[in-house]
């Protein structure tokens, strides 16, 4: 059992939904805006979406209550899925469902038959006593023959009214599957997605882009200034010749 603060796992099956997330993320104004006065390019949409998607555990930890609570209906589900797609289950199902539309049929057809006969025998005025006996037991095959089918009604009833309430419960399960989703996408661009983008645009925008080399300044330095010590010529006098 993970503990609040350990990242949790995006499922493979829940990619795409994460990439959707992802798009719309990108495509908000906040976003949009921000790659447009992004300076000198220093951030891009496709460089989000790579740190979005090497960062996808822990964005999706902004969400771990919604996603936790739409895998734990998801896992139900598939579940139950898989009891209904079971070979083994329909085996036992089978004979009575041939048992109520044969019993009818069988003691219907032996009714007429016996009734034909034992009013045959009347009408003829022989054998009474086996005319009796077939007209007896074919109005027992029809009444058997009624009961079975008002029991094959009933049953037949029943299954609707099962298959009508278990096809709402699974309605039912289907939109709470579904909002479960809605409210884990939700919560993973408000939580999630959008301040992991926002946070790093704005890392982005203080770093800037980086100063180019052949930009630089090339102008000459200023020339040194130097002073020079007062020197003062000596004063040469030459000789007084006269004649």
């Amino acid at each position: 059992m993970t503990s609040r603060t350990d990242p949790l796992r995006l499922h493979k099956r829940d990619r795409p939904d994460f990439e959707r997330v992802l798009h719309e993320a990108l495509e908000s104004d906040h976003v949009r805006q921000a790659l447009r006065t992004s300076p000198s390019g220093a951030a891009t949409a496709m460089e989000l979406r790579a740190r979005a998607r090497d960062a996808a555990d822990g964005i999706v930890s902004a969400a771990r209550v919604e996603y936790a609570a739409y895998l734990r209906l998801r896992t139900g589900a598939d579940k139950r899925a898989a009891r209904l797609t079971r070979p083994s289950g329909a085996r036992g199902q089978g004979l009575p469902a041939a048992l109520a539309v044969l019993t009818p049929a069988i003691s219907g057809t032996a009714a007429a038959i016996f009734l034909l006969l034992g009013y045959g025998l009347r009408l003829t005025g022989t054998q009474r006593e086996l005319a009796g006996s077939l007209v007896s037991t074919g109005w027992a095959g029809a009444a058997l023959a009624a009961l079975a089918l008002a029991a094959g009604m009933v049953g037949i009833l029943l299954t609707a009214l099962r298959n009508r309430a278990a096809a709402k419960r699974s309605h039912g399960r289907a939109g709470e599957l579904e909002q479960a989703r809605k409210d884990w996408r939700s919560a993973l661009l408000e939580r999630g997605m959008l301040p992991f983008l926002q946070d790093l645009l704005a890392r982005w925008e203080t770093r800037g882009p980086a100063p180019d080399a052949s930009s630089a300044p090339t102008e000459p330095p200023p020339p040194r200034r130097y002073s020079s010590p007062d020197f003062s010529a000596p004063d040469f006098s030459g000789p007084d010749f006269s004649r």
